[in-house]
Parts: C-alpha cells; structure tokens; sequence
C-alpha cells in the first residue's frame, strides 16, 4: 500500500509597520502599529491560508525617532 504524503502550498506577504518609541530618548517602551493586521489575516484565514511564520525587518532611523519596516507573513494550505 503506496502512502499519500501530505501536500502544501506556501505564500508570502509583506506587511508594513510603524515603530514609535513613546517614552522618550532614553527610554525602550516601543509601540507597533500595523494597520488592518487583523483583517488582512482573517481575509487569509477564510481562504484557508495558516499564519506559519513572521520576520519582523526594521528599517534604521535617528535616534528617539520612529522606525518603518516590515513584516513578512508565511502562510501554508493544503492543496
């Protein structure tokens, strides 16, 4: 008897977000801001899409100031 392997499909998004530091220059507290992060992955989600990863890459900026980069979603479904 011949055993059927699983099979996968793979997708990869970018998604943006704003780091913003809100305690001031000396200060570590950051917040992330990533517009419409839920409904993007529930839209993924219905498709039968399966968050599996995500690579948070921050772009430098000057001291004390806010932060743009990305996140890149890998997702995964069965064909």
């Amino acid at each position: 008897m011949t055993k059927i392997m699983e099979q996968w499909e793979y997708k990869t998004i970018k998604l943006q977000f704003i780091m913003k530091n809100k305690k001031g220059l000396f200060n570590l507290g950051m917040d992330w801001l990533v517009e419409n992060f839920d409904e993007e992955l529930n839209k993924l989600g219905e498709q039968g899409w399966e968050l599996i990863s995500t690579i948070p890459l921050a772009v430098p900026s000057a001291i004390g100031g806010s932060q743009t980069g990305y996140f890149y979603c890998i997702f995964k479904r069965k064909k």
